[in-house]
């Protein structure tokens, strides 16, 4: 009789362990299920298109398969890879010459990231046309940070998701702060991004100048196009 206690003590250790040690993959917050379903709303309508053999995800934005964003993933992290440059022109687009990370892979299913930090000369991207780079930049130093889950509101079809929020803040100083430029994406879960704001800091005070709403599951497929290999490749 003791021995068996002492195996259910084991075993419910052993249960709680695994719980506490648990973690929620940000592909299920980056990406909607089925992958190639369609968002709508009254900002630009979105795809999500995986391509888990390669390590890649896009998020599509017409039905047309431009413009676009990849985005890459492995084990450790999600990054950030390429965007549109001319709406209407495959042939150009921006790309980081090494793909900046944007969230870690896991997350703890109640709890935040840490912030990740990445360096100015790690921030460097390109401009291209017709394939081709003409000029170079960077975003100085850069921060991104997951949020705890939370139930949300999106206003649309969806009704109420859970929902983490991932903040992007760009040029900023050598310590990470005064930031000048914020992207906060609305991730759903099994959703994807349903809601995406820019904000200006001006007078030291983040000031909104876009919100993109994408909250209504709409049916429908687009698959991407690349026009140039090395927009994604």
């Amino acid at each position: 009789m003791r021995l068996r206690f002492l195996l259910l003590l084991i075993l419910l250790s052993n249960t709680l362990s695994s719980a506490q040690t648990a973690k929620f993959d940000m592909l299920d917050w980056m990406t909607m299920d089925p992958f190639g379903s369609h968002m709508s709303g009254t900002g630009t309508p979105m795809w999500t298109v995986m391509d888990a053999p390669h390590g890649k995800f896009y998020w599509v934005k017409s039905p047309k398969g431009y413009p676009w964003d990849v985005k890459t993933f492995d084990k450790n992290r999600i990054y950030d890879r390429s965007t549109e440059l001319v709406w209407m022109d495959p042939t150009t687009f921006k790309r980081f010459n090494k793909d900046l990370p944007l969230s870690p892979r896991c997350i703890s299913p109640n709890g935040g990231s840490a912030t990740i930090r990445t360096k100015q000369q790690d921030s460097a991207y390109s401009f291209y046309s017709d394939c081709t780079v003409y000029q170079t930049a960077d975003l100085s130093y850069v921060t991104t940070q997951v949020s705890k889950p939370v139930m949300a509101d999106t206003g649309g079809n969806l009704g109420q998701v859970k929902t983490r929020t991932l903040t992007y803040s760009y040029s900023c100083n050598s310590s990470y702060s005064n930031c000048l430029y914020k992207e906060v994406y609305s991730l759903g879960y099994n959703v994807g991004l349903y809601d995406w704001k820019y904000y200006v800091s001006q007078n030291k005070k983040w000031q909104l100048v876009q919100d993109s709403i994408i909250n209504n599951f709409t049916l429908g497929q687009s698959v991407p196009m690349f026009t140039c290999p090395n927009t994604y490749q």
